[in-house]
């Protein structure tokens, strides 16, 4: 496994089939997966836990937008998803920081390379440090 694998990916999401199949298909790719069901659960998890990504759904409570600047404060980036999907929380996650936003639903493939990409251009802003 090489290094790239060994990222932990924090997945945030209220529908408990959704949590467990987006965990799955990224733990399947070699990442190390940490998952919250509820907002203070990934809050929490932020503040106590190295996360290299987090992967949110934007309808949680507190607000996807909350888990989203709490990564983006400490320089975690996330990458939103929702099954309900405006311009204006695609615009607003965008402005707030998130790295990509996807519309449910997604192609396998277009997650994982976008958490690829996510995880990559966070490696290289941090050695551009």
């Amino acid at each position: 496994m090489n290094v790239e694998n060994k990222k932990r990916i924090l997945v945030v999401e209220y529908d408990p089939c959704l949590l467990s199949l987006i965990s799955k298909i990224i733990r399947c790719k070699g990442y190390e997966v940490s998952t919250a069901d509820t907002g203070e659960e990934a809050l929490m998890k932020l503040r106590t836990e190295t996360i290299n990504l987090v992967v949110s759904d934007t309808r949680m409570e507190p607000s996807g937008l909350a888990i989203l600047r709490a990564a983006v404060a400490s320089g975690i980036p996330a990458i939103m998803v929702t099954g309900y999907h405006t311009e204006a929380i695609e615009q607003r996650c965008l402005a707030c920081g998130a790295f990509a936003f996807i519309p449910m639903p997604f192609k396998i493939d277009d997650l994982l390379h976008t958490v690829r990409r996510a995880l990559e251009n966070s490696r290289r802003s941090s050695d551009s440090c």
